[in-house]
């Protein structure tokens, strides 16, 4: 046990083990999924904000037909 004190208790700089380096793995694959997920919500915002601009037109357009019915 004493022996493993100095190893236990060391300041080692990270990615000089084994285990560093698979910590870093994860990071750096959690990291991409989030960079990926983040552009995927982005697009899906752009194209929801397309369809509800679509969505006004289309009423405002169907508006005015329907005002221009009524008036004749």
């Amino acid at each position: 046990m004493a022996a493993a004190a100095p190893t236990l208790s060391a300041v080692a700089p990270m990615g000089e083990d084994a285990d560093s380096a698979a910590f870093t793995a994860a990071l750096a694959a959690v990291g991409a999924a989030y960079v990926s997920t983040a552009g995927e919500h982005a697009a899906a915002r752009g194209v929801f904000s397309d369809a509800q601009s679509v969505a006004v037109a289309t009423t405002v357009s169907s508006e005015a037909m329907r005002a221009a019915a009524l008036t004749r």
